[in-house]
């Protein structure tokens, strides 16, 4: 189980936009940061707009921002909408599979799958953050445990 390399790199915007100062960012100056191309930055960006994650505006003084505050966005909430599948999948109902109409394995990683959704959204933009002040981080995160060392477990 992985994530999309563009998830990947759309969750690294994401978190440069809560380092930000108030207004807009450049995707040019968030691709760069990142190593990022610009074109491939430009299509995440895009993306993420269309789920209303951030905001862009077009001109000089436009650029990309969050549209909450980052201890509002979830984590489960914003892979969900960038990955185009479950992250745990095995049936496709064209595979041909031989057990397809006995098989109970897809419903397991279906439950498999809303576990990891229902932890990740546990977790916010904010608790991502290793500099965030208390006041942006969220307070559903469970007691005495760092968000970054569960999500490396």
């Amino acid at each position: 189980m992985r994530l999309k390399k563009s998830t990947d790199y759309a969750l690294r915007i994401l978190i440069y936009l809560c380092q930000q100062p108030e207004g807009f960012t450049t995707v040019a100056e968030a691709a760069s940061y990142h190593d990022i191309s610009r074109n491939h930055a430009l299509k995440l960006v895009n993306a993420m707009a269309a789920e209303g994650i951030i905001t862009t505006q077009r001109g000089k003084s436009g650029g990309i921002m969050l549209n909450t505050p980052p201890s509002q966005i979830r984590l489960g909430n914003i892979i969900q909408a960038l990955e185009d599948n479950s992250l745990l999948s095995c049936c496709h109902s064209n595979s041909g599979c031989r057990y397809m109409a006995h098989c109970k394995l897809e419903s397991v990683l279906n439950s498999a799958q809303q576990h990891l959704n229902d932890y990740l959204n546990r977790f916010t933009l904010a608790d991502l953050i290793v500099s965030a002040s208390p006041a942006q981080t969220s307070t559903n995160r469970p007691p005495a445990e760092s968000p970054m060392q569960s999500l490396s477990d």
